[in-house]
């Protein structure tokens, strides 16, 4: 306390922690002052935040202004796709992860996986420093003792094994290559526990090149998926979405794709389906066998059908599927070169099959661009295989590990960690002290991409780039540079990352310098190079006989017999980044289960097992177990019990430990590679029941005309909009508004949109959504802004899905406005329905009156103790206190941020200028935003197409936000 302070309350005879009272002689003004006082002196000594330094610019950079944000160009890190991003910094951190418009992959959307990464940099749970043997250890020793033992591997001749992810950046595969040329027996090991090696394994096979081909959805007039979740997790789901939604684009004036999925459990792709067709695995089996041999009959498709196919009959397939196989087989056949057929099978024999009817189609050129397909042949799901055999019969001096963690996610862990023990010398490369690291003999950890360099190379001839968008947080070294420093090189991996461009990647340039080149690459983040024209290599059957021998043993051996589908879920993925408590309540899309993973049956299963939802049941698959509450889930086929991997983490951090059940045991390893279908499981009752934390209990809209739909003719037929039946003679109580410059509204198409909650994510971190947690969710006490409804209808075996994301509809008659007490909630000049929270007492009167359920009462003070999670934080948006009744508003922050930019450049603001973040990420580009006004914007003319409708129009609350009814490509289905 200062000397000022101390004499101004010895004044006024005031105790510290004392509240002055008035008495006679003392003025209201005097009462005042010592009440202020006293505040003052509680304020000093109860809550003394901690002292910082505060160190100004010497000299500020021009492009650093204080309050503003800034944009940097980068590549996303959350999986093998390397969607395109922008990395929102303000004042320095990281606090917003946008699509970067000019990728030609992405295009401008991102998935929720990538959205919560920006959380994931400000983990308290990572690595602080390096570890050795789990103590506190610097570099210099690190690097010291590592050498040392690297020298003696090498003196004795050892074998030297690095085991990766997938790795799509050229210059790290250079490092890795010139590291490794300093051992006498090593090798690079890429392991990914959700595998889809068999496709290049495949097309090693059929086509002499192992390589994944790069999919052109947005050329195919027909996808036949067979179990392929393109939509959710498979491949680059991203990429898969945007390339789908523009084929499904009614606007565009060409034929809409149809889409039929064959799969046994419901995935996010198969409820996006025009058809979906529920089968057991040893039925979608048989299904694509009788599809590839219907295809091998076409006059001139193939030289010779092989003998295995033609001899097939199918003896499992009802009536029904028959019949949709022959309807699918003559869209095939009038769609050649215009369909695409998928299999998210991990098995060589099935994609030898799909390689042969896409082939036999003439789709390669068309809709698989195989020449430009990325090149797989360093994934092998053997070669960890007989890795692990290596370590358990000590042949293996020494391992480094980096970004995967098979002592979690490996098939047979406990042979893992038992092999890992035997290996003299272990590294980890990890950044948090995970299952794997945590046996390691020394710890190196790695920053967060964000705090990174790096290049990626998704397609032949296209590059992006990774920047730092922040310097690391820890003392933490990229593993990159860690293997220079390993192989007597002591630069920085920038300066073996711009070398790399500049002596491979700039003589591809037409003119200028390497300066300007790589100035603008770093603006642009991605380069496309020129490359030379190349063909799809010759197609060679040879394995196709064996391969259909092996699916008919398969499906032979599959029969009858009950089978678990493990699959990734849009939420955690493989569980990399469980610790994020962003994903970990991000409600699944079709379960709309949080902060658990559950096993999956149909209703029929269920009754048969007199299982109810939560039961707890046992799955077993010989001596392998998981114990999981049960979901009865829609549209399930009865043989089939579906399970989510990524869960079950025990060295994930303080979130994510001990969340849900680790599936990834019931993973088998047959013919090369790792399978997700295993069959022969038995379930168990234990007798126990937990409650799911669900975000959505009623599962079918009824009579409700909520979500329209239509079918494909009646739309082209130009059919009266269903919502005319609505619509009568409106009478206000009030006048209506007058809007002169700016009326702000929205459009959702939902034949665009898939469900996959990437909007939920990207309003969640631009607007500081609170975590809440499980026992909050089971409360209904969920925080999101917006809350994405799926629906079904029809049978319990046959439903057809709908999404809709319902966020607050910024009604002219809003509900919610005339029944506040204290005018929290008020219409402002341009449309908008504000929540002034500083007003706001938590009546929930406008929460009771909201006709859309929109609105969320703030039940807590949700704790902000951890400093560095703070720095998540948006800092344009209030961090709302207890109390309050929290709701969309159209990021109004980011409205008035270009009004302000407009005014000062003299200008009106654009369409398409502001983007909400619901907008701004959607992968499918269903959001349109503007001002409705102005009548050439993209929004104003959506509202007169003929599929816009009001959402409870009947109710006459006049909304700016409408939707797209969706539309059903069904002709000719059974």
């Amino acid at each position: 306390m200062s000397k000022s302070q101390d004499k101004i309350l010895q004044e006024h005879d005031i105790r510290e922690g004392d509240t002055p009272k008035p008495h006679a002689g003392v003025s209201r003004r005097s009462f005042i002052e010592m009440i202020g006082y006293s505040a003052a002196v509680l304020a000093l000594n109860g809550c003394r935040a901690p002292e910082q330094k505060i160190i100004p610019y010497l000299r500020q950079p021009v492009e650093l202004t204080p309050g503003v944000a800034n944009w940097y160009a980068s590549t996303c890190g959350g999986c093998g796709a390397s969607c395109g991003t922008l990395v929102k910094v303000r004042d320095g951190r990281p606090i917003k992860l946008e699509g970067n418009q000019e990728h030609p992959l992405s295009k401008g959307g991102l998935c929720a996986l990538a959205h919560g990464l920006v959380f994931s940099l400000y983990d308290s749970d990572r690595l602080r420093h390096p570890l050795i043997k789990a103590d506190a250890a610097t570099w210099d020793d690190i690097d010291q003792q590592i050498n040392k033992n690297f020298a003696a591997v090498r003196q004795s001749h050892g074998k030297l094994r690095l085991l990766t992810p997938l790795i799509s950046s050229p210059t790290s595969r250079k490092v890795i290559a010139t590291f490794l040329q300093h051992f006498p027996d090593a090798r690079h090991i890429s392991y990914q526990p959700v595998s889809s090696s068999a496709i290049h394994e495949a097309h090693a096979q059929t086509h002499r090149r192992s390589a994944v081909p790069a999919y052109r959805i947005e050329n195919a007039r027909l996808v036949v998926s067979f179990s392929a979740d393109f939509l959710g997790t498979w491949m680059a789901p991203v990429q898969f979405t945007r390339s789908y939604s523009q084929a499904r684009n009614l606007q565009s004036g060409r034929e809409m794709l149809r889409h039929i999925q064959f799969e046994s459990h419901m995935s996010l792709t198969g409820s996006n389906a025009d058809r979906r067709v529920a089968v057991s695995p040893d039925e979608e089996i048989e299904a694509l066998l009788l599809v590839a041999k219907r295809v091998a009959t076409m006059a001139g498709s193939v030289d010779r059908v092989p003998a295995e196919l033609a001899s097939f009959e199918p003896t499992r397939l009802s009536p029904e599927i028959r019949s949709i196989v022959d309807i699918l087989f003559e869209e095939l056949r009038i769609r050649q070169g215009k369909s695409l057929v998928l299999s998210g099978s991990n098995s060589v024999s099935a994609q030898i099959v799909i390689n042969f009817i896409n082939q036999a189609l003439h789709n390669y050129g068309h809709t698989l661009d195989l020449a430009n397909g990325s090149d797989r042949s360093q994934v092998s799901d053997r070669a960890i295989v007989d890795l692990v055999e290596e370590m358990n019969t000590g042949q293996v001096a020494a391992l480094v590990i980096s970004g995967v963690n098979p002592a979690y996610d490996y098939f047979a862990r406990e042979e893992f960690i038992r092999g890992l023990n035997k290996v003299p010398l272990k590294i980890s490369l990890s950044s948090i002290l995970d299952e794997t690291a945590s046996l390691a003999d020394y710890v190196c950890p790695q920053p967060h991409f964000l705090e990174s360099w790096n290049d990626a190379e998704p397609e032949p001839g296209l590059f992006s780039l990774t920047q730092p968008a922040i310097a690391p947080l820890f003392n933490t070294r990229p593993y990159q540079e860690s293997l220079l420093r390993w192989s007597e090189d002591g630069r920085s991996f920038y300066d073996v990352l711009r070398k790399h461009w500049q002596e491979k990647l700039f003589p591809q340039q037409p003119g200028g310098s390497f300066d300007e080149f790589w100035d603008q690459s770093l603006h642009d983040g991605i380069v496309r190079l020129a490359t030379p024209p190349s063909t799809t290599p010759e197609f060679t059957s040879a394995s196709l006989n064996d391969a259909v021998k092996q699916l008919k043993e398969e499906s032979n051996a599959t029969a009858g017999k009950l089978t678990v589908a493990l699959f990734e879920s849009v939420v955690l993925r493989d569980g990399t980044h469980a610790n994020n408590p962003w994903l970990q309540e991000l409600p699944d899309p079709l379960s709309k289960v949080t902060w658990d993973n559950t096993a999956n049956i149909s209703p029929d299963l269920a009754r048969q097992l007199q299982l109810e939802e939560g039961s707890l049941i046992r799955v077993s698959k010989s001596a392998v177990s998981v114990e999981l509450p049960v979901h009865i889930q829609i549209g399930q086929h009865p043989e089939c019990v579906s399970i989510a991997l990524g869960y079950g983490r025990t060295g994930a951090g303080k979130v994510g430990n001990h969340i849900g059940a680790n599936a990834y045991p019931l993973v088998s390893f047959a013919r090369g590679t790792f399978q997700y279908l295993v069959s022969g499981i038995v379930l168990e009752k234990t007798g126990g029941k937990v409650e799911l934390a669900r975000t959505q209990l009623q599962d079918t809209l009824g009579e409700r005309p909520i979500v329209r739909e239509l079918t494909l003719a009646s739309y082209l037929e130009g059919k009266p909009k269903e919502s005319e039946a609505h619509r009568g003679e409106r009478k206000d109580l009030w006048p209506g508004y007058e809007y002169t410059e700016h009326k702000w509204g929205m459009v959702v198409d939902l034949n665009a949109c898939v469900g996959c909650s990437a909007c939920l994510l990207s309003c969640q971190a631009e607007n500081n959504v609170p975590v809440v947690g499980k026992e909050e969710v089971l409360r209904r006490r969920e925080m999101h802004w917006i809350r994405l409804d799926r629906y079904y209808k029809g049978t319990d075996d046959d439903p057809t899905v709908a999404f809709q994301p319902v966020m607050c509809q910024q009604c002219d008659n809003a509900s919610c406005e005339s029944v506040c007490p204290v005018l929290a909630t008020v219409h402002s000049s341009e449309g908008l329905n504000m929540q002034v929270y500083n007003r706001c007492v938590g009546t929930r009167y406008c929460e009771n009156n909201c006709a859309y359920k929109v609105r969320r009462f703030n039940w807590f003070e949700y704790p902000h103790e951890d400093a560095l999670a703070n720095l998540a934080l948006n800092p344009d948006v209030t961090v709302r206190s207890r109390g309050v009744m929290e709701k969309c508003t159209f990021c109004v922050q980011r409205i008035e941020a270009a009004k302000i930019r407009a005014r000062n450049e003299g200008r009106a603001i654009r369409d398409g200028e502001i983007q909400t973040a619901c907008q701004q990420s959607c992968p499918a580009g269903a959001i349109a935003f503007g001002n409705l006004i102005d009548l050439k914007s993209r929004a104003a003319q959506l509202k007169h197409d003929e599929r816009n409708y009001m959402l409870l129009e009947e109710l006459n609350l006049r909304p700016p936000l409408s939707y797209m009814a969706k539309v059903r490509n069904v002709e000719n289905l059974a």
